[in-house]
């Protein structure tokens, strides 16, 4: 069989074009580290590229939620904290009125002190993190507390009962909100037997006014069922975040897992990567060193045409 001119063209022409992908796709395989980067380069690695790499967004996605619900549990934390230091010193207000030898004028500047901690608590109360109220449940936007216009019981609950949710693994859903009902004990809700936290001060800076010693004594009783409230829902959120913290220890060696698997399935060994390329280099310079023996201006004018 003759072998045609336009045939030796023809094969060189190809061989150079192939060679070239090749040392293309061996380049692409040092500089990226990667082996799979389409589907066409191993259909069923890429499946399980895809896979993995879905999995790795979930967890991503989730370790995103664990992080924004610890921030929110220590906000909500703090705010509490500051909430039960008040309380504490109302209480220290209230003790030192139910002595029956302070002068009215000693007991309406203590009056006066329990009424700036009023102020202060119901500050504390309308805390927030990312913009969203801490104390109003799901209703993030709408303020706690709603002022009465009664001196006895200043403030209302305006929000609601909802707790705030973030998956944190598949199916695992954690509350990063406690409720301003159960905090202040609107309705009883957090000390069935004590009034609201609000009613409660407003109470000892009224007996302070009138010089109620038997009342304040009494008080102190209301006074420790709000502070335990309060202690109990700081211990629910210290242990709420203690497992958080314990989440987020799972979920980095998940995803360390699964990069290492992600890298066995798409990536490349190095120092093979390298060598194949060179190789690559090689061969593409000796078939361009092949085609230079051949008529040049023929062969151009082939791959021109």
């Amino acid at each position: 069989m003759r072998v045609s001119t336009r045939m030796i063209y023809g094969g060189l022409s190809n061989s150079l074009m192939a060679q070239s992908h090749r040392v293309m796709q061996a380049e692409r395989r040092v500089v990226t580290g990667q082996r799979v980067l389409r589907p066409s380069d191993d259909a069923a690695a890429a499946g399980r590229a895809i896979h993995l790499n879905s999995r790795l967004s979930d967890i991503a996605q989730y370790r995103s939620n664990t992080d924004a619900l610890i921030a929110g549990l220590a906000a909500t934390d703090n705010a509490i904290n500051d909430i039960a230091l008040a309380l504490r010193e109302a209480r220290g207000l209230a003790l030192a009125g139910a002595n029956d030898t302070k002068a009215e004028s000693q007991r309406h500047l203590m009056a006066e002190q329990v009424d700036k901690l009023i102020s202060q608590v119901s500050h504390y109360a309308e805390a927030r993190y990312a913009g969203q109220y801490l104390f109003s449940g799901t209703a993030v936007r709408t303020a706690p507390l709603t002022p009465t216009g009664n001196a006895a019981a200043p403030f209302a609950y305006a929000g609601n009962d909802g707790r705030r949710t973030l998956e944190v693994a598949d199916g695992v859903a954690v509350a990063g909100s406690v409720t301003g009902r159960s905090v202040f004990n609107f309705d009883g809700a957090g000390a069935p037997d004590a009034p609201d936290l609000f009613t409660t001060l407003a109470g000892i800076r009224d007996d302070l006014l009138r010089g109620d010693a038997a009342s304040l004594s009494a008080r102190l009783d209301d006074v420790d069922a709000l502070l335990e409230n309060l202690n109990r829902h700081r211990g629910e959120i210290g242990q709420t975040i203690q497992r958080l913290e314990l989440n987020k220890t799972r979920l980095a060696e998940q995803e360390e897992v699964l990069n290492e698997l992600l890298g066995e399935t798409t990536g490349v060994d190095l120092a093979a990567a390298i060598i194949d390329y060179q190789t690559q280099q090689t061969v593409y310079q000796a078939t361009v060193a092949l085609a230079a023996r051949v008529d040049q201006p023929g062969l151009f004018e082939f791959l021109r045409g």
